[in-house]
This record gives C-alpha cells, structure tokens and sequence, in this order.
C-alpha cells in the first residue's frame, strides 16, 4: 500500500490476525493466543495479560507502519476508550484502527 490510501477494517483485521500468529511463534503451546475475529483479546475474559497486550500493540503498530506506511498512536486516552466498552476482539479493534485512520 502506498501510505496515501486509507486501509480497511478488513486489511487491518488481517494484519491482526498475522500479528498475533507472529506472537504466537514466540510462545510456548499452553500460551497462544487464539486467532479468530471474536476472540476476546483485551477487558474482561481477555486472553493477553499486561505485558502481552504491550507487546500486541507495540508489534501492531510497527507491522501496521510496513503494510501501511502509517500507523495511529495508541495514546492512553486511546486504550482508555478502548477498555471503557466492550471487551476488544480482533473485529471491534480493526473497526477502531480504521476509524482512527480515516479521521
């Protein structure tokens, strides 16, 4: 993608679900993240624990920067709103990310 584009929530829930296969490499078996556009990543029943969220984010942000040539900060007033709702799934997240890119 050219950088110039806005990219769809489609796109970007993709590039999730690589991101979290990625991560997924670097763990043991009894620590994987589930992929899957209802998987409960974030709030409550979430399966990423603090650090793991940090470490989503930081290696969403920089695989969103390579596929995107931009990618939105995550400010805490960001996750804030984020925690504030529903609990976050591959799906509400990408449908955030594309909102923020287009806005």
């Amino acid at each position: 993608m050219n950088g110039t584009a806005t990219p769809t929530t489609t796109a970007i829930a993709e590039l999730l679900t690589q991101v979290i296969t990625g991560m997924n490499e670097l763990l043991p078996n009894d620590e994987q993240v589930p992929t899957g556009a209802d998987v409960v990543l974030m709030g409550e029943g979430g399966v990423l624990d603090s650090l793991g969220i940090a470490n989503f984010l930081v290696a969403l942000e920089e695989a969103m920067e390579e596929r995107f040539g931009r990618a939105p900060s995550l400010s805490d007033n960001d996750l804030t709103d984020l925690f504030a709702g529903p609990p976050v799934t591959p799906t509400t997240l990408a449908k955030h990310l594309a909102d923020r890119m287009a806005g």
